[in-house]
């Protein structure tokens, strides 16, 4: 296999916040995230999607993840992450207990530019247990009122079906959390399975425009071995290799998907 042009991802440093685009083994930017994992940063706070699965957990397989703020990560009947529950396990790594709604109320605070949002009230524990969460009173009816702290992203990490010169990206399928991930970020970075010019991009699906992106790059693949929508599925063979890999010695299958990728020297 053709080594891959490098991806630039120098942006990220350590201590930053950066969000995992995608949904379960959907749409993952994991050429993005194998970039990362070899870029030297340290001490990361990892944001995903309430449902996350490989994008995650190859990022703390790496050694690179400090928190994680998510509600699942796991692999749909496969169990766990592996490489997360053994450094949460090992207190290496600090799952912040978080639900959904927290973490779309967090997001909307900060792509708004405020200190909190409201948490629609679910019945979940974490509403009331999380430390992201204060109850306050409306100073308007005085009604109860539950509020989310704001959840700034540094660098929003994404991978779509179709970019443009403009930097506009186009889905074939659901774009899940993926704009609110942007509009949150200070910096978004994409890969798609195709770039074209300006003028042909007349695509159905949604779209997140470009005024929210920062880098779209071609890489046919990006989201190798999660699925891209309309372009590939998942190769449940890699992930199960990934899967057995992981737990036999840690690094493992992040060594597996960086051999298939061609980034090993």
């Amino acid at each position: 296999m053709d080594r891959p042009e490098p991806l630039d991802v120098g942006c990220i440093t350590s201590g930053a916040t950066v969000a995992v685009g995608g949904y379960l083994e959907q749409n993952v930017p994991v050429d993005l995230l194998l970039a990362v994992a070899d870029a030297g940063v340290r001490d990361l706070t990892v944001v995903a999607a309430p449902s996350a699965s490989l994008g995650v957990d190859l990022l703390v397989a790496a050694g690179v993840v400090s928190r994680v703020i998510c509600p699942y990560v796991g692999f749909e009947g496969r169990g766990a992450g592996p490489a997360l529950q053994r450094e949460v396990a090992a207190g290496r790594v600090e799952r912040e207990l978080c639900d959904q709604e927290i973490l779309v109320a967090g997001l909307r605070a900060a792509a708004q530019g405020c200190s909190c949002a409201p948490v629609l009230e679910t019945g979940s524990d974490s509403v009331h247990e999380s430390p992201r969460v204060r109850s306050v009173r409306s100073p308007f009816d005085g009604s109860p009122l539950v509020l989310a702290e704001a959840l700034p992203v540094d660098v929003t990490l994404l991978h779509a079906q179709i970019g443009d010169q403009s930097r506009n990206l186009a889905y074939w399928g659901s774009p899940f959390l993926d704009l609110m991930f942007a509009q949150a970020s200070r910096r978004v970075l994409a890969t798609v399975d195709t770039l074209v010019p300006v003028t042909s991009l007349a695509m159905p699906g949604p779209t997140i425009s470009g005024i929210w992106v920062d880098s779209v790059v071609a890489r046919p693949g990006g989201a190798w071995p999660t699925a891209s929508h309309g372009t590939h599925p998942e190769d449940k063979a890699a992930v199960e290799d990934y899967l057995r890999l992981e737990k036999e010695t840690a690094g493992a299958g992040v060594d597996l998907l960086r051999a298939h990728r061609g980034v090993l020297t």
